[in-house]
């Protein structure tokens, strides 16, 4: 087989370069479509896809949340072709609710042991947002 251009996105029917950002209001539906010259399937930094045993090539959210924030990859299902690959990173801002100006993949509190270091991983929902600072809950002040 004849190496394959890397796949392209589609954001809501438009074509996109490669390493895309795009910013998008909460309450927005938005589709991406991946094409390639083969089988392709979408992974993210966002959430898990409900059927990731099949791979698809269509991503659809009828009403965007801040959740949503993260990076989309699609890439072939061919592991011989997992080199190309292409990907659009998306901020879903939600300017009626100041606190939703990051989010984070924890479900539940994370098991922290005093002594140890610990990776907090938050994605900023706003490519505005440049200087987050985390503090305790009880602490005062910056």
């Amino acid at each position: 087989m004849i190496n394959p251009d890397p796949p392209v996105i589609r954001l809501n029917s438009v074509f996109l370069n490669n390493q895309t950002e795009k910013v998008l209001t909460a309450g927005t539906a938005f589709s991406l479509i991946c094409h390639g010259n083969g089988s392709v399937h979408w992974s993210s930094t966002a959430f898990r896809f409900p059927h990731q045993d099949k791979p698809s090539d269509v991503v659809e959210v009828r009403s965007s949340v801040p959740r949503h924030t993260g990076t989309y990859r699609c890439g072939y299902t061919d592991r011989s072709l997992e080199h190309l690959n292409t990907w659009i990173h998306l901020y879903i801002t939600d300017p009626s609710d100041p606190s939703s100006g990051f989010v984070t993949r924890l479900h539940s509190p994370p098991n922290v042991k005093e002594g140890l270091d610990f990776l907090f991983r938050c994605l900023p929902t706003d490519p505005s947002i440049t200087n987050l600072t985390l503090q305790s809950e009880g602490s005062i002040g910056g």
